[in-house]
């Protein structure tokens, strides 16, 4: 098992609300498991980086 550090991050709660749909739609164990996939992809994605920092979003401003 790899060695992991906690973090604490702010979510709106509707950002809560969707990766806690997510978490329980992949059946897997916790939010924390669900944010490290989402960062896993991103990372494994080469193009990733522009599709998913080159647009400013901000649908809950």
């Amino acid at each position: 098992m790899a060695n992991k550090t906690p973090v604490t991050i702010e979510l709106t709660p509707q950002q809560l609300q969707w990766l806690e749909s997510k978490t329980a739609d992949h059946g897997l164990p916790n939010i924390g498991k669900a944010v490290r996939c989402l960062i896993n992809h991103a990372r494994d994605e080469a193009s990733a980086d522009e599709a998913i920092f080159g647009t400013i979003r901000c649908p809950d401003c």
